[in-house]
């Protein structure tokens, strides 16, 4: 038995679905005075390629395909989304930090070498970027992170009918969702 079985019943919960569409739009609204990237918008591990360095297997390049979802508003956005949905359970419990700091550590030195005239976003700004977005993190979980670990595919008809397996119900789903749900929990967003 998982720790809190309860959590999924409210998360489904009418009161969760009835200010679904006010949240997303809260936290995917820009902040034009605040920091902006252009941000993928479906950032998860197989929009990504990478090259290897033949002699040390260390990453050269990274590209990014499948540019549908492009967005100019926070870096939250995506490092929410990626951080929710690619990262295996030990990644995503010990390593999203040091994850950050790449990310942010990247980008200050970009910025800076394109002269960037702004204040540069510090970590702790990230952060605290990331924890106002959280219910991307969790919309992201609820919907797409179903998706993504379904063990016998997606069919989007069958799904929304009720009918067929559901993409909730996989055991690797829910694995996930019970050590997820939590944090959103502890966090307030759910």
């Amino acid at each position: 038995m998982h720790p809190k079985p309860l959590i999924f019943p409210r998360i489904m919960s009418r009161r969760f679905a009835d200010n679904l569409m006010e949240n997303l739009e809260r936290v995917l609204k820009r902040d034009d005075e605040g920091f902006n990237v252009l941000n993928h918008g479906d950032l998860w591990v197989n929009n990504l390629m990478f090259r290897y360095d033949d002699a040390t297997g260390d990453v050269r390049e990274v590209r990014f395909l499948d540019f549908q979802n492009v967005q100019f508003t926070s870096p939250a956005i995506d490092l929410q989304y990626f951080l929710v949905v690619s990262p295996d359970a030990d990644v995503r419990a010990h390593h999203c930090d040091r994850l950050l700091e790449e990310y942010q550590e990247e980008l200050s030195l970009l910025l800076t070498a394109l002269g960037y005239p702004r204040r540069i976003p510090s970590l702790s700004d990230l952060k605290e970027e990331i924890e106002r977005k959280a219910f991307h993190g969790l919309f992201a979980a609820v919907t797409d992170l179903a998706i993504l670990l379904s063990e016998d595919g997606f069919e989007y008809d069958s799904t929304l009918q009720g009918g067929g397996n559901s993409v909730f119900s996989s055991r690797k789903y829910r694995d996930v969702m019970y050590k997820l749900l939590p944090i959103f929990e502890e966090k307030g967003v759910i």
